[in-house]
């Protein structure tokens, strides 16, 4: 084999190296030089100094004005500006100030120039100066020249602000709002005659209140708990002792009760944060099982939410026998019952009340506010609120209700808002005495409000049953459906475009519906589906009063399919009503049906010709512009002008056969029967003709 040779690494490194400091060299004494000779380098002798003798330069204190005296020297260097610094706590200000344009002396002259520093809390650390020039297109800063650290006191007597004084720079700081939040708080200034005017605005950076903390120089704080809760499965269980959520707390997933009240008078705060269940609740009744918080046998307890929200569960909060409920600003979404109370047993002049207000029960799967079984009483002073709620989405068909009130008397539902559920608001089985006032009841699938078996006060017509001042509409069957309800009275509603109706009364003979005032509603566009809309039908309405007479707000009942419908029912008055407008009858009665009734200062349109027993032509007036033609025989009622001299029976009207042994004009001449001698031969003893012309 053949001698081979070659370098080694150790070698080869330092090859390398010496090539690459020869490099170096080259560079250094070749392209270097190459730079030097094509660059132009300015230098500026430029003298600029601060005057403190002369009494130019000075603080004022009482207006935060200061103003500085600058002397330039014999240079020729064309200056852009003179930018001051001041400094404050060893930090500079982040906007800096000028002199510019005709404020920067020229050679051999001073000038002074004043800066507003009032919003930066008194006089500065010192202040410095440096010149500023234009290079190409490019502003270059020069060195600080002149720097003090010393301000004679002076008093400042022209204008705050004008062209050559600005005003303050805008500042930003991080405070407290006054509402418990953190802001971002940026205060500028604008010269207006003179004077520096403050306008300020904020971003809020955080809400102390949403976790229960308090602000505290622009920090927020964190609260101090005397009994924090942290987890499920706690009871509560010390009287008159608040406790208080510090985090969001849940079942881990699994069925179960959260929190657990026994102790009288106890507040539990959620302060904004949420209780989570399950996420599987059931639509048995868990009585308090499976509930976020169960309240069992105590009297009184505060839950305010603050925001807070109760879902997953089979109840959000279930209350059994237990009085003095107060459940404020808590959201309850996605259980099956909402607010649950059951048994509420306060008893005879205890003065307790039950409020549940300020909430959100929403698209709970059954419902959103059930009360059942409870004792409330209005002459003995204890009673439940349901108010200021809005109530949403709970539906479970058939028998989901966005409030439920069963066998529960002097129950009060105020101004909720209460849509998208399956039934709106319902009283049920002796739930007496109840006011329904103020609320708006849209959009739900079934009625509006449904009563059944419950009264009002018969001996104290203050405490009648009382539906009033609602907004009842755009419901899924009837606004208001009544089935043996007493003693009620409907009063200045807005009852409009339900699918079927706007009140309606409905049952059988057994289940009447006795003694009521419907009074100023207005009731128009209900059912115009399938022709089966009423405005208001009376069926199995005995000493019902629709109108007080001279009202001056009248029920208005138009643009529905019928007006007003009765049926069987005994000693109902209608007064003071205004029925037009209606697209099939304004006034249409039941065929066959047996009932009573009066009426005065009535407006009718149209008739139905089954309306035999009411109304007389006394009762009512016709509608403006309308002259019916009720019995659909070509002519309208000679009351309003026309030629129809019985607008009730199709058979009579002009032309037609006069029947000589019914009593009445049958062709509407002016003559019937006997009153003309071609009814009569004159002879008792032939026969005289059956039909003829008269």
């Amino acid at each position: 084999m053949g001698d081979k040779r070659g370098i080694s690494a150790t070698v080869a490194i330092i090859l390398i190296v010496l090539v690459t400091v020869a490099a170096v060299a080259i560079i250094w004494v070749a392209v270097v030089p190459m730079i030097r000779d094509n660059a132009v380098f300015q230098t500026f002798d430029i003298n600029l100094v601060i005057e403190t003798e002369g009494g130019y330069t000075f603080y004022d204190s009482d207006k935060g004005m200061l103003c500085l005296q600058v002397r330039r020297g014999g240079d020729e260097v064309n200056l852009s500006r003179i930018e001051v610094e001041f400094v404050y706590n060893g930090t500079s200000l982040e906007d800096p100030y000028n002199f510019s344009g005709t404020e920067i002396p020229s050679t051999n002259e001073a000038k002074t120039s004043c800066f507003n520093l009032s919003n930066q809390g008194g006089v500065p650390d010192s202040a410095s100066i440096a010149p500023v020039f234009i290079s190409g297109n490019k502003e270059i800063i020069g060195d600080p020249t002149s720097k003090i650290d010393s301000f004679k006191e002076g008093v400042y007597t022209s204008t705050e602000c004008s062209a050559t004084v600005p005003c303050p720079s805008t500042t930003y700081s991080t405070v407290c709002d006054g509402s418990n939040n953190v802001v971002n708080r940026s205060t500028s200034y604008s010269c207006v005659g003179g004077s520096c005017a403050e306008s300020s605005g904020d971003v809020v950076l955080q809400d102390c209140g949403a976790s229960g903390g308090t602000c505290s120089a622009g920090v927020c704080q964190s609260p101090q708990y005397s009994n924090p809760i942290s987890s499920c499965g706690e009871t509560l269980s010390t009287p008159s002792a608040t406790y208080d959520l510090d985090q969001n707390i849940d079942t881990g997933g699994v069925s179960g009760t959260c929190l657990t009240i026994t102790a009288d008078n106890v507040i539990l705060n959620l302060n904004g944060f949420n209780i989570e269940g399950s996420g599987s609740p059931s639509s048995s009744e868990s009585s308090g099982s499976d509930s976020g918080i169960y309240v069992s046998n105590v009297n009184t307890f505060y839950i305010n939410g603050v925001g807070g929200t109760i879902s997953g569960f089979t109840e959000g909060i279930y209350a059994y026998q237990s009085k003095g409920e107060n459940i404020d600003r808590v959201r309850v979404e996605g259980n099956h019952w909402g607010i649950y109370s059951k048994s509420a047993a306060m008893g005879p002049g205890s003065s307790y009340y039950n409020y549940i207000q300020n909430s959100h029960m929403i698209d709970n799967s059954g419902y959103g506010i059930v009360i059942e079984g409870g004792d409330g009483d209005k002459g003995g002073g204890y009673y439940d609120y349901i108010q200021n709620n809005t109530i949403k989405g709970n539906r479970e068909r058939y028998s989901g209700y966005g409030i439920g009130i069963f066998n529960s008397p002097a129950v009060e539902v105020i101004s909720n808002d209460i849509g998208d559920n399956y039934y709106g608001v319902v009283y049920y089985d002796y739930s007496n005495y109840g006011v329904i006032s103020g609320n708006n009841i849209t959009d739900n699938s079934y009625p509006g409000i449904y009563i059944y078996n419950s009264y009002g006060d018969s001996s104290d017509e203050n405490n009648y049953f009382k539906i009033e001042g609602n907004n009842i509409s755009d419901n899924g069957n009837y606004g208001v459906e009544i089935e043996n309800g007493d003693y009620l009275r409907i009063y200045n509603n807005e009852i409009n475009d339900n699918q079927y109706g706007g009140i309606v009364t409905n049952g059988w003979s057994e289940s009447t519906n006795d003694y009521a005032n419907v009074d100023s509603n207005r009731i128009s566009g209900n059912g115009l589906v399938e022709n089966s809309g009423y405005g208001i039908k009376m069926v199995y309405v005995n000493n019902w009063v629709l109108g007080t007479g001279g009202s001056a707000s009248p029920n208005n009942i138009s643009n529905n399919y019928w007006g007003i419908n009765i049926g069987d029912g005994s000693n109902f008055e209608i007064k003071d009503t205004i029925v037009c407008g209606n697209s099939d009858k304004d006034l249409y009665c039941d065929s066959g049906a047996s009932y009573s009734g009066t009426g005065s200062m009535n407006l009718f349109g149209s008739i139905s010709t089954d309306c035999t027993s009411w109304p007389y032509e006394s009762d009512y007036d016709f509608c403006p512009g309308v002259c019916p033609d009720n019995d659909g025989d070509g002519y309208t009622n000679s009351l309003c002008g026309g030629e129809d001299c019985n607008d009730k029976d199709e058979n009579v009207k002009p032309g037609v056969m006069e029947n000589c042994n019914d009593g009445q004009d049958n062709n509407c001449d002016g003559y019937c029967d006997y009153s003309t001698s071609a009814c009569w031969d004159g002879s008792p003893y032939t026969g005289d003709p059956v039909y003829c012309l008269d």
